[in-house]
């Protein structure tokens, strides 16, 4: 009888996640509270869960001070299901970043035929980042990653396809909504990401994939928006009125810049190689769009509270899951 060989691809997957757990098992220190903006989210997310809305203090009015909006929904209804506010909170930031790690890996191998070596190296680069640092000190950035990553799959996808499906572009629609829901600042990540395929696709071959785009985000966003504005009495994110009241500022906006390259510094190289001709120039400035566009959009608002330049840190996958071609 002929035995079925296992796909090399599942075997490092399961490597990988291997290789995962044992950084986060033998070098993340679990024992540390939570950090003061995770605690903060934290306590949104245990007062929803009881019942009382979206408050700092059970009785008062609503206030939009968590600004991972969808982490603490989501955290809610796993204490709702019976988790503590640490175990849920932590669950997902710590699945978010498993999943995150077989994304960039199955991307660079499916949608950019990377080897396995290249793709290996760069979940592993990503596995035993400071993904899990984040965590550790309960902050749902994890959560945003995989969100980020999830959408920039489905951008790659529809920049390689000629007459894309509705399916793929729905996918990628609602992936970026979904984005914008987890963070504010997703808004402004998934139109970068939209920017890039109109930049490869073209204009005219990309006015599907725009209407579709706006469609979402019109009418579900739209929704969300004015649902927001009516229960908290003010449309934007409290922390926005706080962090960004001063205006431009170049300063956060080359700390914001560093942050990003530091942080994939690795693959930087790969982006500047790629200026040797005109063919991957492009392909280079097209991803770069979403990871250095993103990275200048934090010049509007303070730096205050980048525990390990978690506000950054969304471009990490993007530029792992781009640097191979």
């Amino acid at each position: 009888m002929n035995s079925k060989k296992l796909s090399p691809d599942l075997l490092f997957s399961v490597l990988l996640i291997l290789c995962s757990l044992y950084y986060f098992f033998n070098f993340i220190d679990s024992s540390i509270p939570p950090f003061e903006d995770a605690a903060m989210i934290m306590r949104y997310s245990q007062h929803l869960a009881n019942g009382h809305g979206v408050v700092w203090n059970i009785g008062e009015a609503p206030v939009d001070g968590a600004t991972d909006f969808l982490f603490m929904v989501a955290s809610a209804a796993l204490i709702k299901l019976g988790f503590t506010v640490g175990q849920a909170v932590r669950g997902i930031g710590f699945i978010s970043h498993l999943l995150t790690i077989l994304i960039i890996y199955f991307t660079n191998r499916k949608i950019h035929n990377g080897n396995i070596p290249f793709s290996f190296l760069s979940g592993l680069y990503f596995a035993v980042g400071t993904g899990f640092s984040y965590v550790s000190a309960y902050f749902g950035t994890p959560f945003f990653a995989l969100a980020a990553a999830s959408t920039w799959m489905f951008s790659l996808l529809l920049m390689r396809q000629q007459n894309p499906n509705l399916w793929l572009i729905l996918a990628f629609s609602f992936s970026g909504l979904i984005t914008g829901l987890i963070r504010p600042e997703g808004v402004i990540l998934a139109c970068l990401m939209l920017l890039s395929i109109i930049v490869m696709r073209g204009l005219k071959n990309s006015i599907y994939i725009i209407v579709t785009f706006g469609l979402v985000f019109l009418t579900l966003g739209g929704a969300y928006f004015l649902w927001r504005w009516d229960y908290f009495g003010y449309p934007l994110p409290n922390p926005f009125y706080k962090k960004g009241d001063g205006g431009w500022s170049w300063d956060v906006f080359w700390k914001s810049l560093s942050n990003t390259l530091r942080l994939s510094l690795p693959v930087l190289f790969a982006f500047i190689y790629a200026f040797r001709s005109k063919e991957t120039t492009k392909l280079a400035i097209v991803y770069l769009i979403p990871i250095i566009g993103f990275a200048s959009a934090f010049g509007l608002v303070s730096d205050e509270m980048n525990f390990g330049a978690r506000f950054q840190y969304a471009t990490v996958p993007l530029a792992l899951m781009s640097w191979i071609p």
